[in-house]
């Protein structure tokens, strides 16, 4: 991947025209910390005033950097085992870490001094592994949760949460559990059954009747805290649940996991809100801003990343298709771009007004498979399984309705007009004979050898570089999230000094690449 200053001239040159709308996942990551660790990211924080964060790494290490420029401000180095957590003091003056050797610094932030190693405070209390530290509302305690803790509970706790107004105590543990108890442990505490894996992280929302846990099951639940009772589910990752975070008006879930991705939930409903990408390796660690307006990753690719939350777009039609894009097509005279996934949806771009869809098109067919343009631009064709659909454009009006029928799973492959744009080809992937069709009548017409679906591409894709293949020279880098589906070379195209893609994302991106060539 390119450094952050090349990705910036990009973006700031106006050398290469993004047409489509921006990638959410590119244009949120507005800094990547790399080079400071040598080992994976396990623990990130920002301090309460917003103008540093703080991270722990498998390298010993706590650092801690300006949030704006990603300077590094201090590194301590004391512990001399892998920090696995951090916590900022709500005064912002001291920073505690645990390590995997049981140890727990506290550090004071303008120096970068160690201050206090704390022991544990009875011999019926084992440390091993420290997996979560935090410290009180009133910044008087730190609680820590390891292989005990206090004598109360006698498995692993992964991690521990205070309420707001300090007067509970929630750990996850390794049993797929949460328990609750009163911080002067004066009653007995209440257990949250429900997941079937370990619980890695907990998190009280603002009003404290609500709190959040995510687990090794890939799944994140809900929990009513007075009665104990699960009352939502968020399903969505493909890995554990390492780690999550409440936004400051506990609108906001945000949640890192092994599948690499960190994902925005809304609170209330528990809709996916956004999948962020750009992690490389499993997210250990998520953090919110004090404003809310930023999120903190750290991950196991040993950088910590920064998210502008309010360049997210918010809505699917500014984001693609839901699901992967199978093809994308230019129209001859360069006004559209459409693209067609596994969502059913086709979408019709108006290159002249890039910040709008012109149309989107959610179809009941399935799968469409290939979308194409009639030469004379008036008309755009979709394949799906079992049928052929002709659109008059640009309104979108249905035309014809050709129905086809195929062998078990078999798709159309190709799909063009002919030159004068009265007739539609459809080639299939595996045994049925290829057809021509009447765009008027939707008439099956004798069969005829053509090349109308053999088009010259300039432009292509080759491990992130958009190549100029007259002269093989290398023109821009794309992101993963935006390159071409893998399976379908119909997932990508090009017409004059424009290029398109779709993506396994669900994102098509048009460049203008006409000041590169």
């Amino acid at each position: 991947m390119p450094s952050c200053q090349l990705l910036h001239a990009y973006s700031q040159g106006m050398i290469t025209s993004l047409i489509t709308p921006r990638d959410a996942h590119w244009g949120a990551c507005i800094r990547v910390i790399e080079g400071g660790h040598s080992g994976a990211v396990s623990a990130v924080a920002a301090s309460p005033r917003g103008h540093w964060i703080t991270s722990g790494s498998f390298d010993h290490g706590v650092r801690t950097w300006n949030a704006e420029s990603g300077d590094l401000h201090n590194a301590m180095f004391d512990h001399s085992g892998d920090v696995t957590s951090l916590c900022i003091s709500p005064d912002s003056r001291f920073i505690a870490s645990g390590s995997q050797n049981g140890e727990i610094y506290v550090w004071n932030v303008a120096t970068g001094a160690p201050i206090h190693e704390l022991h544990r405070s009875s011999d019926n209390v084992q440390i091993t592994s420290v997996r979560a530290v935090t410290y009180s509302p009133d910044a008087g305690t730190i609680a820590a949760g390891s292989q005990f803790i206090r004598t109360i509970y006698a498995n692993c706790v992964n991690s521990v949460a205070y309420s707001g107004d300090g007067s509970r105590l929630v750990v996850g543990t390794s049993e797929g559990t949460l328990c609750m108890w009163g911080t002067t442990y004066s009653s007995d505490g209440k257990t949250f059954d429900g997941h079937i894996g370990d619980v890695w992280t907990v998190v009280f929302l603002q009003d404290d009747r609500t709190a959040a846990s995510g687990s090794a099951d890939w799944t994140i639940r809900l929990w009513n805290t007075d009665t104990a009772e699960c009352v939502r589910v968020l399903e969505g990752h493909t890995g554990e649940v390492n780690s999550l975070c409440v936004s400051a008006e506990s609108n906001i879930i945000a949640s890192g996991s092994t599948d690499c991705t960190v994902r925005l939930w809304d609170a209330q409903s528990g809709e996916a809100l956004n999948v962020l990408q750009n992690h490389t390796n499993w997210v250990f660690s998520v953090a919110f801003s004090h404003d809310g307006t930023r999120l903190l990753s750290g991950s196991s690719d040993n950088t910590v990343r920064i998210w502008d939350l309010q360049a997210l777009s918010a809505g699917p039609e500014s984001m693609g298709h839901s699901s992967a894009v199978r093809c994308v097509a230019l129209s001859d005279d360069l006004k559209y771009v459409a693209s067609c996934g596994e969502d059913g949806a086709i979408i019709l771009w108006d290159i002249r007004r890039p910040k709008a869809l012109q149309r989107k098109v959610d179809c009941a067919q399935g799968i469409i498979y290939r979308v194409a343009f009639s030469p004379d631009g008036t008309m755009l064709a979709a394949g799906s399984h079992s049928s052929i659909n002709i659109w008059y454009l640009p309104d979108f009006t249905l035309r014809t309705t050709i129905k086809i029928k195929l062998k078990g799973k078999e798709w159309v492959d190709k799909l063009a007009f002919s030159p004068d744009s009265s007739k539609v080809y459809a080639d299939f992937d595996s045994g049925t004979h290829p057809a021509i069709w009447s765009c008027e009548t939707g008439e099956l017409l004798e069969y005829e050898s053509n090349d109308w679906d053999k088009r010259a591409i300039r432009f292509r894709e080759d491990n992130g570089w958009i190549t100029d293949r007259q002269t093989e020279k290398k023109l821009c880098w794309i992101a993963d999230s935006k390159r071409r589906t893998f399976y379908s070379s119909p997932a990508e195209t090009s017409r004059g000094c424009y290029y398109a893609c779709g993506s396994l994302t669900g994102k098509v991106t048009v460049l203008d690449l006409s000041a590169l060539v």
